[in-house]
Parts: C-alpha cells; structure tokens; sequence
C-alpha cells in the first residue's frame, strides 16, 4: 500500500498539529458566517436594488429558478434576472385555487397566486416573465397568467420540436 492509501480523517491531526487544525476550523467557520451575512444583506436589499435598476432603465425579468433559464443570456442583455421561487405561504395556493385544478403541483399553483393577487412585489416589478414550459404543471402558471383580461403578462411560444424543416429556418447561414 501506498501513502495515499494509509491517509485517512484519524491522522489529519498528527499531519497538520491540534493547533492549526483548530485555526483551519476558525478561519472556516469565519468564512461561512461572513457569507451567511451578505446573503442575508442581499435578500434584504434586493427589491430595493430591483428598483433602483429599474430607475436607471435596465428591465427586470423574471423566471422560474428550478427550471430552464439562461441567466447569462439575460445578463448579457443588461437586464436583471430575478429568480421567482417564493413559497410556503397557504394563501396564493388557494388563491390559485379558483383558476386552475388541485392537482397541479403546490409550488406551479402557488406561482400562479403570487401572479394575480396583484399583492407580491417581485412579481409586480418584473418588466418580464421567462416561462420555459417543460411539463404541463410549468405550462399551466404561463396558461393562467397570460389568460386573465388584467395579466401584463403574454405568451411567447418557441418551438421545441425539432424537424428536418424547422432546423434550416432557425439556424440559417
């Protein structure tokens, strides 16, 4: 057998010394608490940054963070991608309730409520909203968004199905 092999978790102390192995931990430990914090200034500020963004011109778009979104696309445009996962509250489930069936899924529905109760100010800042629809619970936050007569919302289909003569009207040279 080899070193490598012989090395485990049990000999990092006699490697590295009790002492600095607890300074390694503390400057880690430091480390994480530092980054807990700016995550925690970041989620506090961030309409208020959305906001002066807009003030300034750039657009706001927003997307649903657990599917399909070229962030980087949208940053390259100038705008401000704004990741919608907001959940845990019962009210916009219900509230999607009188718009579309029980069955689709908690967090599709709870989107939808947030989106026409007019109430959540990520959704009420947003210039855009970017739906790649992926299955039919995706599809049913753009169906319902897009159908209501006050929505701000539209509906942008791209094609994704593939064919021999769709491919040379999308990638010409």
């Amino acid at each position: 057998m080899g070193k490598e092999e012989n090395f485990s978790r049990d000999c990092i102390p006699m490697v590295f010394g009790v002492k600095s192995l607890v300074r390694i931990l503390k400057a880690i430990e430091e480390y994480i608490m530092r980054a807990m914090e700016r995550l925690s200034s970041h989620v506090k500020n961030r309409l208020v940054d959305l906001g002066n963004a807009k003030h300034k011109g750039r657009k706001v778009i927003g997307y649903h963070s657990r599917r399909l979104c070229a962030e980087e696309l949208l940053l390259a445009c100038g705008a401000m991608p704004l990741g919608l996962i907001q959940g845990g509250d019962h009210v916009p489930v219900e509230l999607a309730g009188g718009y579309i069936c029980r069955w689709i899924d908690t967090f599709c529905r709870a989107q939808i409520g947030y989106g026409v109760s007019g109430d959540n100010p990520y959704y009420n800042i947003i210039d855009m909203l970017v739906i790649p629809v992926t299955d039919n619970h995706i599809r049913a936050i753009s169906d319902v968004l897009t159908a209501i007569p006050t929505s701000r919302y539209s509906f942008w289909g791209c094609p994704i199905k593939k064919t021999s003569t769709l491919l040379p009207t999308i990638f010409r040279k």
